[in-house]
């Protein structure tokens, strides 16, 4: 105990207060205060229910941040299998608190791994708080451009010491963890946190030093804070999109009703993707249910993930669960588990990916027994235990992926989204019309302003593909677009509109730029954004999508308007859009188009028809992004597409500009 007069500063922060998060922050503050040496001068950050903004894990239970002086306290270390007291001098420390309740009935040990029981489900709470500790480095590197040492913890605060013993030890040898039991103190504490670092001498002290100074303590403070003021700025889009997504009154189908499969019809902008998202929650908030989504685009993967951060959704991993991740990321997990028992590589499964897919198709396909033993696998697997399956763009799947689903997952635990013939991948229409089906139709385009519309289908109707006409809402009135072909005008332009974007309640973020292959520079292995150096220049902050990194993170700061590829660009939206050379990246899909793609024989369309229908359907992908403006710059106003584009607009001068 402590006693006497307190020389060390403890601030519990926290805007939330009636959760469990809060509750163990108060009870480590009191064991804290109580147990630290009278010497210890410093700070000590205690952070319950931290959001890693803009990480795939994000949800902290509490963030522990401390700065000490003349902190010696006597505590082991372990080295080449044996075990010394020395007095550590402990200068600063920054780890992650993961809480769990459980009794020692529901906790086990295997190997260095700790799981509990959720049901008859176990869960890898080590995996779960490392993976924590990783989203803690890269988010203060992201942000602060450099990382403490993080370390991490798991605190059972229903489990005694003994009980704690009992599990840790090793043929009655206690080995070192991570683990803290229900009542310790602080030399409990720290000895968790240099069990993970290797102590050395120096000038005669062991030292535990995580690279924090005295006023890092404030500066990582404000870097958590973060999450607090993006809410605070989100703009009206994203405001609404939050609303929509969480309004279960606004869920307009019986969906899982029967024992059919059911797919959404619609073209882009009819809100198949927000209809996907509202279903989810409503899985897991009514039913308790555990719900995947599964999506190519890597980039609509992350801007989900940055909805559920804002509207305050947590990292579901027990019980109620929803996940989102690319498709290609499941059926590598699938695949991994079923066939090589986790010792496929990430990279050669995607760098060999027909022929890992076919492998699992006819094993699935072809044995009797292989489905049975492929759903036993999976219900043993956190990341591939899932009760309903929900498949955004669908039409962009092909038949082996789409039987591998079918067998694994009931009809009446799946929905489907098919975008009829908005095509990224190179494979033929992938047919979802089984048997048991129940198709429901999003006729109206509930993205896109009126006057985009008209431009839209006046472009269509220019390429001589009116079968592709798209409907609007009468509600969605205006709407404007912008052609550009003097590029001495485009910053000036640009930053126009963003002021005009924020001036409507919108912030940097709902601005988006797509671009393609031509204005990307690949070096040493990485991507980026050729401009990025010159939009700064010009006062324009961007997020460089095009980063294979930065990908499957999302935007932390609105003032950031987001660059992407065209080929990313599909299921997103943005208030203002600009199609960064549409006409060359028109060219080159034009030079990419494979005819023997879609060659259905019940469909006589010659080689020209089909090369306007491709055409179609790739410029529909960055033409229904936009909301209220739609900029498009031109590379050669005498280009073929060019020409078509100003010959439209030329027709639409209320609404288009020509600079």
């Amino acid at each position: 105990m402590r006693g006497g007069k307190v020389s060390i500063k403890i601030s519990v922060i926290s805007q939330k207060n009636n959760n469990d998060e809060y509750s163990a922050a108060l009870k480590l503050e009191t064991i804290f205060k109580q147990t630290i040496p009278q010497s210890v001068n410093g700070e000590i950050i205690i952070y319950p229910s931290a959001t890693l903004y803009g990480q795939t894990v994000k949800d902290i239970d509490i963030m522990v941040i401390g700065y000490l002086e003349n902190c010696n306290i006597p505590l082991n270390i372990y080295s080449n299998g044996g075990k010394t007291t020395e007095n550590i001098y402990i200068k600063n420390f920054c780890t992650v608190v993961e809480i769990k309740s459980h009794d020692s009935s529901g906790i086990k040990r295997s190997g260095t791994n700790w799981f509990v029981k959720y049901g008859v489900r176990e869960h890898n709470v080590t995996e779960q708080s490392n993976q924590q500790k990783y989203s803690a480095k890269n988010y203060f590197q992201s942000i602060l451009g450099k990382s403490p040492f993080i370390t991490n913890i798991i605190w059972f605060t229903e489990l005694t010491e003994n009980e704690y013993i009992s599990i840790a030890s090793h043929k009655d040898i206690e080995t070192p963890t991570n683990v803290l039991y229900a009542t310790f103190g602080f030399s409990d504490f720290v000895q968790k946190l240099i069990n993970q670092m290797k102590i050395n001498k120096n000038e005669g002290n062991f030292i535990f030093d995580c690279d924090i100074n005295y006023n890092g303590i404030s500066i990582l403070k404000n870097t958590l804070d973060i999450f607090k003021e993006s809410r605070k700025c989100i703009g009206e889009l994203t405001r609404k999109k939050i609303e929509l997504i969480t309004n279960r009154s606004l869920i307009k189908y019986d969906i899982f009703d029967d024992e059919k499969l059911t797919i959404f019809r619609g073209r882009a902008g009819t809100g198949k993707t927000i209809q996907l998202i509202q279903t989810a929650i409503k899985l897991v908030d009514e039913e308790h249910k555990r719900v995947l989504i599964l999506t190519y685009n890597h980039a609509l993967v992350s801007d989900i993930r940055r909805l559920f951060s804002l509207a305050s959704l947590p990292d579901m991993f027990e019980g109620e669960c929803v996940s989102i991740m690319t498709m290609h990321s499941y059926m590598y997990q699938l695949i991994k588990k079923s066939l090589y028992d986790d010792t496929l590589n990430m990279s050669i499964f995607l760098e060999k990916y027909d022929f890992y897919l076919q492998k699992m198709h006819n094993f699935i396909t072809t044995d009797d027994t292989a489905v049975a033993l492929v759903k036993e696998i999976c219900k043993e697997v956190i990341t591939l235990n899932w009760e309903y399956l929900l498949i955004d763009e669908a039409q962009d799947w092909n038949s082996a992926e789409r039987d591998i689903v079918l067998k694994i997952f009931d009809s009446g635990k799946l929905l489907v989204a098919d975008g009829g013939r908005q095509f990224v991948r190179k494979v033929n229409p992938c047919d979802w019309n089984i048997d048991d089906k129940k198709s429901i139709k999003l006729k109206y385009c509930l993205r896109q302003k009126r006057n985009l519309i008209k431009f839209i289908n006046h472009f269509y109707e220019s390429l001589d593909a009116r079968s592709n006409t798209i409907i609007g809402s009468e509600k969605m009135i205006g709407g404007k677009i912008i052609l550009i072909t003097n590029k001495d005008r485009l910053y000036s332009i640009l930053r126009s509109e963003i002021e005009k974007l924020k001036y409507s309640g919108n912030c940097a973020y709902d601005m988006l730029f797509l671009v393609s292959s031509k204005y990307v520079t690949k070096e040493t292995g990485c991507t980026f954004f050729k401009l990025y150096d010159e939009f700064i220049e010009n006062n324009i902050c961007v997020w460089d999508g095009t980063m294979h990194d930065l990908r499957m993170d999302f935007p932390i700061n609105p003032d950031e308007a987001r660059v992407l590829q065209y080929e990313s660009a599909r299921g997103l939206e943005g208030w203002t859009v600009c199609l960064m050379g549409f006409d060359k990246w028109l060219e080159r899909k034009a030079q990419e188009f494979d005819n023997t793609l879609d060659n259905n024989p019940l469909f006589l369309e010659s080689s020209e028809d089909k090369l306007k229908n491709h055409i179609v359907n790739w410029s529909t992908i960055p033409l229904t992004r936009a909301i209220d403006t739609l900029i498009i710059t031109l590379d050669d106003k005498n280009s073929f597409y060019s020409k078509i584009l100003l010959q439209v607009a030329n027709s639409c001068i209320d609404y288009v500009e020509i600079v």
